[in-house]
Parts: structure tokens; C-alpha cells; sequence
């Protein structure tokens, strides 16, 4: 996980999906953990309600998911969307632990967001 300032990057979060080492390149349950881990932690720990604020915050996101799992279902024949409630599950846990963990150990990465929203908040029209 990583949050890219670039311009190119100011985008929507591009999160990169694998299981068992096969590409998911729809996504799927292990995909919407991660996003999920990571937005609860960003509401709670910059106290964000707004989804435009959350939104910003994740913005220039990237970042690699990877699940090794015993019995993968999948949502199509391509394995292109895992579909594994499991994944869904254990990926938010390691998110919400590790991302918590990084801001707390990080004062430079929780500064930055924290600067990204107070700019985002002076851009905006009142």
C-alpha cells in the first residue's frame, strides 16, 4: 500500500488483485476488504463522515492485495473475481491492524493526509 502524490496518480485507488498467485482482475471479495479496512481506518482516525473527504483521502492510493487461499471460489471460469467471504473478511482485520499500526509509527504519512484534506477543504466551494 502506498499513496502516490504524482499527478497522474490523483486518481481513483488502483489496487492490484492475486490469489494463489493468479491474477483477479475483476477483484472481488479479498479487493473489497482491503478498500473497506482502509476506509475505516481513515473515518476513524481522521474523523471523516463526509464520502467526498473520504474520497480524497484515497485518492492516489495504490496498492498490491494478495490472498493465498485452500478452496478459492471464483465468480467466473476466468478467475477474474474472487468471491471467498473469508477473504473479505481477513483482509479488512490486516488492513485496519497494519494501517492503524503505520499511521501511529509514521507521523509523516498521518501529516500528509491530514494536509491533503485541509487543502481539499480550502479548494472546496462553500
Amino acid at each position: 500500500m502506498q499513496w502516490c502524490d504524482y499527478a497522474h496518480h490523483r486518481a481513483a485507488p488502483e489496487v492490484t488483485s492475486f490469489c494463489n498467485l493468479m491474477r483477479t482482475h475483476d477483484g472481488g471479495s479479498h479487493v473489497k476488504g482491503f478498500m473497506r479496512g482502509t476506509r475505516d481506518v481513515l473515518r476513524r482516525t481522521f474523523e471523516v463522515a463526509d464520502q467526498d473527504e473520504l474520497d480524497e483521502l484515497t485518492r492516489g492510493l495504490c496498492a498490491v492485495v494478495s490472498v493465498n487461499l485452500i478452496d478459492p471460489a471464483y465468480g467466473a471460469p476466468t478467475k477474474d473475481l474472487l468471491k471467498n467471504p473469508e477473504a473479505h473478511t481477513l483482509v479488512r482485520r490486516a488492513v485496519i491492524d497494519g494501517l492503524s499500526e503505520a499511521l501511529a509509527a509514521q507521523p509523516a504519512l498521518f501529516e500528509a493526509l491530514t494536509k491533503r484534506l485541509a487543502d481539499n477543504a480550502d479548494e472546496s466551494p462553500d
